[in-house]
Parts: structure tokens; C-alpha cells; sequence
């Protein structure tokens, strides 16, 4: 989501072209809002292209509010915890495990193998290739 945020224009480009040929198939022109310079209470972009004001007005701020959502309920420690499931045999793919997360993950959780995080690195990794 946050590719899609930093690639708005794109993004939006493509689903804005969609929205206008269904409006078309349904005859519907897409207009402007009207707008005025001491309009405070609602969203006063100052454009007169209806893409960049659409994109702007509901595409910018839906995407950062769902951002903003998505973090608010999966902090980093959630994130982190469902790494934890790499380390299960039948969910870990040689090749695509990332070994920066299996530390991080050693880092945080080498106290429930009972032993020093240096030892638990070496064990991790020999088990690991098993």
C-alpha cells in the first residue's frame, strides 16, 4: 500500500480511466465540484484538471487513512511475531527466508531456546539447513 501511495499518480491513472469509460457506458459526465476561495469547512483543491482533483480530494486521503489504520493495528512487534512462523518446517522455503528477519527474530526470542544469542544463531543456522 505504501508503493501504491508513493506511485499515486499511476495508481490512480488507471483506476481513474477505468471510472471514466463506466461513466461513459452509463452516461454520466464527470464533472468538478464547485469550489470557492474561502471554502474551509470541505477539501478546496485549487485545480481545474478533474483527475488531479479526484486523486487529490478522495484517492490521497482514503489511502492514508487505511495506512494509517494498517499501523495502528499491526505495530512492529506484530510484524515481527509473524516471522516466527518461518521458523516452522513447513512454512519455510529455502531461498526465500530472510535471514535479517530470522536475527532480529533470535534477537528478541533467543531466551526460549535456553540458550546465549550467539549459541542460538549457530543453532538456528545448522538446524535451519536440516
Amino acid at each position: 500500500m505504501e508503493i501504491k501511495r508513493q506511485s499515486c499518480e499511476k495508481e490512480f491513472h488507471k483506476l481513474f480511466e477505468e471510472a471514466n469509460e463506466m461513466a461513459k457506458c452509463l452516461g454520466i459526465e464527470l464533472i468538478l465540484p464547485r469550489t470557492t476561495w474561502g471554502q474551509t469547512k470541505r477539501d478546496n483543491y485549487n485545480t481545474r484538471d478533474l483527475e488531479t482533483y479526484y486523486r487529490l480530494a478522495i484517492f490521497n486521503s482514503i489511502l492514508d487513512n487505511v495506512l494509517s489504520a494498517i499501523k495502528e493495528r499491526f505495530p512492529a512487534e506484530i510484524i515481527n511475531i509473524y516471522y516466527l512462523q518461518r521458523l516452522l518446517p513447513s512454512q519455510s522455503i529455502i531461498g526465500q527466508t530472510n535471514e535479517d528477519q530470522l536475527k532480529k527474530l533470535l534477537d528478541k526470542y533467543a531466551f526460549a531456546l535456553g540458550c546465549n544469542p550467539p549459541y542460538a544463531s549457530k543453532n538456528l543456522q545448522s538446524e535451519y539447513l536440516l
